[in-house]
């Protein structure tokens, strides 16, 4: 008692508050029966962003719902949305804004959309080749994916990206793949789960567009916990096997994903230049609790637009050029990606001896030190120490290496940008 009399009295008015808001929700979460018995949680705090969310327009919503359909489905897409939807685009993808969606399927959505450099059919072999696996893409939010089939991919590939529909025609496909996420900034949490991936790619008149749908299936895994390592604009992350979150007061907490769901639009905007606008709903928390709110997820979705504009500005990041990452480093033999992995290990315990990591102020001040487990690190299999070293590869080329910098044949800076390693 004289131990919860000392914890409270050190306690800010706003953290009691906050305290109270998740401790009240926990006792609801413990009575629901189901996961529809559900509880947003709506007292936290927003999350500070520069980002200015803006209702999505009300016509734009109903285009959304048979466009979704039929995604969903694997029905057609009506041709007077699919247009809709591409007005819309032309006029806002240059926007840095970000849109709040209507809840759907009880989850709460954001979009965001940019416009990146290059023609249309390069990116989109950059961003769909059989070749390029997504993390090593976005290392900012995936830490590990792969096709369920590979042949089903194969085929969605050749119809949907290789392949142009004529004017007014579409092609689709659809494969599973399973991922798993890097640790989200607010919360730290990382999930696991298997997508069902739907693609519809259409010519409407003329104009290339091209829809890639996820649907995440059944409830991902739980949460276990994790970090930024150094500087999280690098996007390099420690993944913890301690299941719970970094927020306050909800360390134990089995947090899960019920529902996720991302529509991203790829449009032809001219002859070197792509719209990408993205839509995502999210729901998140543990049993009868929904902590997952439109800024977060536009925060996210933020991040990731950053890095699109990255790797579509980098003249060095071709197809060619990551497809040659993945087949050096699929070549390398067990003791060298040992050796490689030994160097991200070293690096990740020198950055968990410092000070630590600072989340939100809605999170705890978690530090790297207290989660850093190098048994957890020695267990980790093969193709996940590989995809580390090809997200590593990634940032070289960016320019932004991190662990790889401390080996002693480390890559070098050269004139013509960062080299690989000799």
């Amino acid at each position: 008692m004289f131990l919860l009399k000392k914890l409270v009295a050190t306690m800010t008015r706003g953290s009691l508050r906050r305290a109270a808001c998740v401790c009240i929700c926990i006792a609801a979460a413990a009575a629901a029966q189901d996961d529809e018995d559900e509880t947003t949680l709506t007292n936290l705090p927003e999350e500070t962003s520069d980002i200015i969310l803006a209702d999505l327009p009300a016509g734009i919503e109903r285009s959304l719902g048979p466009i979704l359909d039929g995604l969903g489905t694997c029905s057609n897409i009506p041709m007077d949305a699919m247009s809709n939807m591409m007005a819309f685009i032309d006029t806002f993808a240059r926007s840095n804004g970000g849109w709040r969606l209507a809840t759907r399927w009880k989850a709460e959505g954001a979009g965001i959309m940019s416009v990146t450099t290059g023609s249309f059919p390069r990116q989109l072999l950059l961003n769909f080749s059989t070749n390029v696996p997504d993390y090593m893409l976005f290392p900012c939010s995936l830490r590990y994916s792969s096709p369920v089939k590979e042949d089903d991919y194969v085929v969605a590939f050749r119809s949907c990206v290789a392949g142009r529909p004529e004017t007014n025609a579409r092609v689709a496909a659809s494969f599973l793949c399973v991922e798993e996420t890097t640790p989200n900034l607010q919360s730290g949490t990382s999930y696991a789960y298997t997508n069902l991936r739907s693609i519809v790619r259409a010519n409407v008149g003329g104009r290339d567009i091209m829809f890639s749908y996820s649907d995440m299936i059944g409830p991902s895994s739980i949460a276990v916990r994790g970090l930024p390592v150094g500087d999280p604009a690098r996007h390099l992350y420690y993944v913890s096997t301690r299941q719970g979150t970094n927020l306050r007061f909800a360390y134990m907490a089995s947090a899960r994903m019920y529902i996720s769901r991302s529509l991203v639009i790829y449009q032809q905007m001219g002859p070197d230049e792509m719209a990408v606008a993205v839509f995502s709903w999210v729901r998140a928390g543990w049993k009868g609790i929904n902590v997952t709110r439109s800024a977060s997820i536009c925060t996210v979705l933020a991040t990731v637009r950053d890095m699109r504009r990255q790797i579509a500005s980098a003249s060095n990041v071709t197809e060619q050029a990551v497809s040659r990452i993945v087949t050096e480093t699929a070549a390398l033999s067990s003791s060298e990606v040992s050796n490689r992995f030994a160097q991200y290990c070293a690096y990740v315990k020198a950055e968990s001896d410092k000070s630590g990591n600072l989340l939100s102020s809605m999170c705890t001040p978690g530090l790297l030190r207290n989660l850093y487990d190098q048994k957890a690190l020695d267990a980790l299999d093969l193709p996940r120490r590989r995809a580390l070293i090809m997200q590593e590869h990634m940032r070289v080329l960016l320019g932004i290496p991190t662990w790889s910098v401390t080996a002693t044949n480390a890559p070098q800076k050269e004139p013509g940008g960062w080299q690989f390693w000799k």
